[in-house]
């Protein structure tokens, strides 16, 4: 293709990418033609300032297209408006559109180049990658045996307080009442932990479904007894709970209690996180502070927040508060601890920060069940924040 043509194509396909316009075939063959450009005055040690890297590859890109620049002043991106004669224009600049278009070029070089540095970072720190988190859990029943979970076969579990427990076959662990109620007058407690990178669904024997995320614990009774149904839980859950007016469902958590009579909501205590929040789907709940009893009624779309005991609520961002439990991180304006945190916690790695904390948000959404170098690098693909990865251990920089 003739030098005018390619780089009048270019400098269009430089417009829609300043736009966010580009599709991916375009920005394949943006990539493409950046591959074969010299770059290397991009490169620090080529030295100068800014402004000197600037006008190098101004007339590097000019050299390469074989275009006389229009004047002296036109060397550098900032050069003069001066109106130059219209006999060099039409001897040398066949394509004025591409000469419009240089600092869009230049522009798209940085970005690519910075592109291409994250890339080739992550990769060199990224010596073994760290697969995502599992179905993985441990059982505890009410006489202190332990039970994981991973290494138990489809079917019957054990028997415990009047309820059998069995694995379904999509793995999860369902409690079956054997008899009526009336008959238990003892009631015996089972826990259910997830470790760092793992979580866990789990049927009650009321019926009320609870996925753990990771480094949760759940306890609750084998068989409910007494006027409600009461569990406990340190970490975060979603909860579909089991409709029944004459005995209301008591979450306790993080010090609050949440009593519901049959709705959806998720809810996240981690002692690590600065609240606690409940966010509502269907159905109604009501939130009290353990300590000063102050409570409030959670509407569909609402979330409560609970800091030192003051306790707040707003609308939610119901598919945010949820989105683990469909298999994806999503970030909505927030700071780099709180995303590391949950990247800690489902990965099962340590989190250093070196030298001043990024203080950015971010905002995006990005897949759970991917190895950790892919959602670092779409992270870092921002420019804001870097990663180093030894073993299980991430140092975050900016």
């Amino acid at each position: 293709m003739p030098a005018d043509n390619l780089y009048s194509r270019i400098g269009l396909l430089a417009q829609k990418w300043q736009m966010n316009q580009l599709s991916a075939e375009e920005k394949a063959e943006l990539e493409q033609w950046y591959a074969g450009f010299d770059d290397s005055l991009l490169e620090e040690e080529s030295g100068g300032s800014v402004d000197e890297l600037r006008q190098r590859l101004y007339r590097s890109i000019l050299q390469k297209a074989d275009i006389e620049p229009l004047n002296d002043t036109m060397n550098a991106p900032s050069g003069s408006t001066e109106i130059p004669d219209r006999h060099r224009i039409g001897r040398r600049w066949k394509m004025g559109y591409a000469a419009a278009s240089i600092l869009l070029i230049i522009s798209v070089a940085v970005w690519l180049r910075v592109h291409q540095h994250t890339n080739e970072r992550m990769a060199r720190s990224v010596e073994q990658d760290i697969a995502p988190g599992g179905n993985r859990a441990i059982l505890t029943l009410a006489g202190g045996q332990q039970i994981v979970l991973a290494d138990v076969q489809k079917g019957k579990v054990a028997e415990q307080g009047g309820a059998a427990i069995e694995k379904t076959a999509d793995g999860a662990i369902r409690y079956n009442a054997v008899g009526t109620t009336g008959e238990f007058r003892e009631i015996r407690y089972n826990t259910i932990s997830t470790p760092r990178g793992g979580q866990y669904a789990v049927m009650l024997a009321d019926g009320t479904r609870v996925i753990l995320n990771a480094a949760s614990v759940l306890r609750y009774p084998a068989v409910f007894a007494g006027g409600y149904r009461k569990v406990e839980l340190s970490g975060e859950a979603w909860f579909e709970v089991a409709g029944d007016k004459e005995h209301p469902f008591v979450v306790m958590a993080g010090g609050q209690q949440v009593d519901v009579l049959g709705t959806s909501f998720n809810l996240n205590a981690y002692e690590d996180e600065p609240a606690v929040t409940t966010t509502l789907l269907t159905g109604s709940v009501r939130i009290s502070d353990s300590i000063t009893r102050r409570s409030g009624l959670l509407r569909p779309g609402q979330q409560s927040i609970l800091n030192n005991h003051n306790l707040s609520f707003r609308d939610a961002d119901t598919k945010e508060a949820t989105a683990w439990k469909d298999g994806y991180f999503v970030f909505q304006s927030e700071d780099i601890s709180s995303i590391m945190r949950k990247i800690s916690r489902w990965y099962d790695v340590d989190v250093v920060f070196t030298g001043p904390k990024p203080t950015d948000q971010f905002n995006g959404s990005i897949q759970r069940y991917v190895n950790v170098s892919q959602v670092l690098r779409k992270l870092a693909f921002t420019n804001k924040v870097h990663f180093t990865v030894e073993g299980r251990k991430i140092e975050v920089s900016r």
